[in-house]
């Protein structure tokens, strides 16, 4: 009977037992133990060349060449800008700037791969002429070659003062902007960075049940009260909030209100909301002693800092508290100093508080 059953036992049977104990096993495999992310980064930076007396320059000058700057991913890469301030349109017989963007010198001579924006910028600083590389993957430079753009702008239009390009001192303003491409990487995510069951933890989290708290609207005082000291003095002692049972706040609208709360139940903000009341948020959350959020805050309009807004937004750090933002704001204005001081919202702003935006340049 065994001898039997060992014949008619078909020849697969263990295999399709290993197949199901396999099976198994990656039902409790609820994700991956190891991770790697493979990273291309991009360095971004900038020069600005100023020309001064450009009108004069003679005819007979076939070009001239910027002073050597460097990216801030390598200071042994030096990049230069060559202006033909008059190179003449065969066919047509005009005459145009043409600027190309060189690598002069590269480490160990391997190729930069680049994007790049070439700008003339007019006497307000509006770009009114633009070159770019339309491609994703950026251009390949190599030592001592140039890219760049033969007819940029037209010589007459741009020397024309009523066009209001060239500055009192007859300069002319060319802006260069470079994406650098470098070297794709590795990092390795342990299991312990990983989120090994998306589902459990989505479903049963203390994340999502405060969520659900917050919703739903009930018992809620009991963790503001929690997580909030101002909130919790308002409740400890005999005050108005704690006699109603009610806490009013007219000084922030209803959006920053609810996302204040947002944050205080599930330490998370909407980052489409940031945008309009970032700065709001954090002087809500600076007020009801948020430090987490007024953190988050900082970060998120640190990251948004531009020539524009930076004026305003030193005057907001610091009548705010702000200092992480300040820092950052008196770095970016460290950096881009000739721009920054040329800008129209600058010069108006800094009347207003004088010694602060000398700190600027004190840093």
């Amino acid at each position: 009977f065994a001898t039997c059953n060992r014949l008619v036992v078909p020849y697969d049977y263990k295999f399709d037992r290993q197949k199901i104990a396999s099976a198994k096993l990656l039902e409790k495999v609820s994700g991956p133990t190891m991770k790697s992310v493979t990273k291309v980064p991009e360095v971004r930076f900038n020069f600005l060349w100023v020309i001064e007396n450009f009108a004069a320059i003679s005819k007979y000058v076939s070009c001239i060449d910027s002073q050597e700057f460097t990216s801030p991913q390598s200071t042994i890469n030096k990049w230069a800008l060559r202006c033909k301030p008059r190179r003449v349109d065969e066919a047509t017989g005009f005459e145009y700037i043409s600027v190309h963007l060189y690598i002069r010198k590269s480490e160990n001579n391997v190729p930069q791969r680049a994007k790049y924006k070439i700008r003339i910028l007019d006497r307000d600083n509006d770009s009114r002429f633009m070159g770019g590389s339309d491609d994703l993957e950026g251009r390949v430079f190599l030592p001592g070659q140039g890219l760049g753009f033969t007819k940029l702008a037209p010589f007459d239009f741009i020397i024309d003062r009523a066009n209001n390009f060239l500055d009192e001192n007859g300069s002319l303003k060319i802006l260069c902007e470079v994406s650098l491409i470098c070297e794709m990487y590795n990092t390795p995510i342990s299991k312990y960075e990983l989120k090994l069951d998306d589902e459990i933890e989505k479903n049963g989290s203390l994340l999502e049940h405060m969520k659900k708290l917050l919703l739903s609207k009930n018992n809620c005082d009991v963790t503001i009260v929690s997580k909030d000291d101002v909130f919790a003095a308002m409740f400890k002692h005999d005050t108005k909030e704690k006699r109603e049972k009610e806490i009013k706040i007219p000084d922030f609208n209803e959006e920053v209100v609810s996302e204040m709360l947002r944050f205080v139940y599930t330490d998370q903000v909407s980052e489409e909301k940031m945008d309009e009341i970032a700065c709001e948020l954090a002087v809500a959350a600076d007020k009801y002693d948020i430090p987490l959020l007024k953190f988050h805050c900082e970060k998120y309009i640190a990251t948004n800092i531009n020539e524009d807004n930076c004026a305003s937004l030193l005057l907001f750090s610091d009548e705010n508290n702000c200092a992480s933002l300040k820092a950052r704001i008196l770095e970016f204005v460290g950096q881009n100093s000739v721009n920054v001081c040329e800008n129209e919202t600058w010069k108006s702003e800094m009347r207003k508080r004088p010694a602060l935006f000398e700190e600027a340049f004190e840093a």
